[in-house]
């Protein structure tokens, strides 16, 4: 390819968030959403071949009409004299294409959809979704390490089709606090959060929720647990011996992904710095079982690399 098909092809990547970029280096790589794109490219390509997927691209019509004889099988000549249907051209030589690749088969004049033509309608639209998940949930998926889209716990991308996604911006800070704080039920009897963001409103308001009688277990990383030594007012956090329901732990190196579990029935996924300007966060709020499945045995890998914490001595 050109440099110029290149760059086109990149920029249009960067400006749906499937690729990063480093100014400094000028080095580009894929997010977690490119790799998640790709891969679900990949597993389509082995249901169709390149040239089945790329008719169903090239123009809406064929996808169209391949919708419409998953419903109904249809007559080309009657077809094309109902409104907001393609030209009778179109849709003659979409109909032969799909015969090509044994999609359709005529039965008295009809064309009736085969298991093939089937099956590539569903390799096709769990592509399509995937990407637009993929689009829509940038904010958080150039932010998460795609190290996690790997291993014998991968984050299960599929599960982002029913989350909500809050994330924060420099004209928008508050969002991902705001969504934290909506959490804070009281009602929620065990809570286990992975900090990684030094956020000492969020850390006050869920310790209060301690008292309140909610068992809470706590893993802080490095920056996080250096951060709030240095506050000689949350000293109390890193105290567990006021509470028998309340433990907290440090791991001794940085991490940027955030997990909140709450009675096993909600998730809060965050991830943040991994591109953009400033510590902005992202945040994934779902009640998908396995994606909370997901964050607890990814909890519990972090829990097994953590150590107790200690109140610094004055």
């Amino acid at each position: 390819m050109s440099r110029q098909t290149v760059s086109s092809h990149i920029a249009d990547f960067l400006s749906i968030g499937l690729v990063n970029h480093n100014p400094e280096s000028s080095n580009y790589w894929l997010t977690a959403g490119g790799l998640i794109v790709l891969d679900s490219t990949e597993h389509c390509l082995e249901q169709i071949t390149q040239e089945e997927l790329s008719s169903l691209t090239r123009s809406p019509p064929p996808l169209q009409l391949l919708r419409l004889l998953n419903t109904t099988p249809i007559d080309p000549p009657s077809l094309s004299s109902k409104p907001d249907t393609p030209s009778q051209s179109t849709i003659w030589r979409t109909v032969q294409t799909f015969t090509d690749f044994e999609w359709v088969e005529e039965r008295s004049g009809s064309h009736y959809l085969l298991s093939d033509g089937e099956q590539a309608l569903t390799a096709y639209e769990e592509l399509e979704q995937m990407i637009e998940q993929c689009i829509r949930k940038a904010p958080f998926l150039q932010r998460l390490n795609p190290a996690l889209l790997a291993g014998n716990n991968p984050f299960p991308a599929h599960a982002l089709v029913d989350a909500e996604l809050v994330f924060s911006e420099p004209n928008s800070p508050g969002q991902v606090v705001g969504a934290a704080i909506k959490l804070a039920d009281p009602r929620t009897e065990y809570y286990r959060t992975l900090c990684s963001v030094y956020t000492p409103t969020l850390l006050r308001m869920y310790y209060k929720l301690v008292g309140f009688g909610m068992n809470s277990e706590g893993i802080i990383d490095a920056s996080v647990h250096e951060k709030i030594v240095e506050n000689d007012d949350l000293h109390y956090l890193l105290d567990t011996s006021a509470y028998d329901h309340y433990n907290l732990l440090r791991l001794e190196e940085t991490r940027t992904l955030g997990i909140g579990l709450y009675d096993n029935q909600k998730i809060a996924v965050g991830a943040y710095n991994e591109v953009g300007e400033g510590q902005h966060v992202a945040v994934i709020i779902s009640s998908n079982e396995e994606l909370i499945d997901w964050g607890i045995e990814t909890y519990n890998s972090y829990r097994e690399q953590a150590i107790p914490t200690e109140v610094p001595m004055l």
